[in-house]
């Protein structure tokens, strides 16, 4: 029948494929003994992943950077042999060439090797993975359906995150006004949204607001400044941010639409930690308006 037919196919291929191994090995080990060419007796025993590794993540300057790596095991015990467990030749490279079929040592050196120098690499992302052996099976259905959805949900993320800081590098630069201004806005907005009552204080300092903006669109000139003295803790920056977040409105409504407020903080970020520093910081957003 058609199953009895795939394993005497698996069979065969196994033979053909220890018998290819053998000879290749041999002819490169036998070659490389030799003065007149050199030939990695290695790439016959790496697997074909292991060489797609090599190529596309060892030798490569850039791509470590942006790669992932997962690497599964096995936790429990492990077979050594496919005679000893039949399920260890799907998951392991074994030797072919003896009966017992135990595990191919050259290629697990090769493999633990490997391990060893991708370890050292800066990836982007790298996952571990510990899967319980099952005998006779390698691993439980179940065991693998929560492996491989573990496994997508990694790689999804990774790749998420590898494409949104990929478009960061690309197309966004840094604009040190904008995100002062949004440091200072959203102080005012928390501050002002805590403060009740003062009334009286709050209309006080729109009525200030609204005659300075009054009297620079008249051409007329003032020096007056607003001060706002009270014991530390009694609410004086809240008040100011209140009153601040309402006199914009009220004069941006009444005098003129095109009156910048520039709220900022003394000592809140690293462009306002002194006087001298929240002024230039003020002057460098002002100079973008006018």
């Amino acid at each position: 029948n058609e199953r009895e037919a795939k394993l005497a196919a698996q069979k065969q291929w196994n033979d053909d494929f220890t018998k290819m191994q053998l000879a290749l090995r041999r002819a490169a080990v036998d070659l490389s003994s030799g003065q007149s060419i050199t030939l990695d007796r290695e790439e016959f025993i790496r697997s074909v992943t292991e060489g797609e590794v090599r190529r596309g993540l060892l030798q490569s300057s850039d791509l470590p950077s942006r790669s992932i790596v997962i690497e599964r095991s096995f936790t429990g015990r492990i077979p050594q042999s496919g005679m000893e467990d039949k399920a260890l030749p799907s998951f392991a490279d074994v030797d072919w060439s003896h009966q017992e079929q135990p595990l191919d040592a050259d290629a697990q050196q090769c493999l633990q090797r490997l391990k060893s120098t991708v370890q050292g690499l800066p990836v982007f992302c790298r996952k571990d993975f510990s899967v319980a052996w099952a005998s006779g099976k390698g691993m439980d259905w179940q065991v693998h359906a929560d492996y491989l959805r573990s496994f997508a949900d990694t790689v999804t993320s990774a790749l998420i995150k590898s494409m949104e800081d990929e478009y960061l590098r690309s197309c966004y630069k840094r604009d040190t006004d904008f995100e002062e201004a949004a440091h200072h806005l959203d102080i005012m907005i928390a501050k002002a949204s805590r403060l009740v009552g003062r009334q009286v204080e709050i209309s006080a300092v729109i009525e200030y607001f609204m005659s300075r903006c009054a009297s620079d669109n008249s051409g007329s000139s003032s020096d007056e400044i607003l001060v706002l003295v009270g014991p530390s803790g009694v609410g004086k920056t809240s008040l100011v941010a209140k009153a601040s977040a309402d006199a914009a409105s009220t004069v941006r409504k009444n005098i003129s639409s095109d009156t910048v407020f520039v709220p900022m903080f003394l000592g809140t970020s690293a462009s306002s930690g002194n006087g001298k520093a929240l002024l230039l910081s003020m002057i460098s957003r002002l100079s973008r308006v006018y």
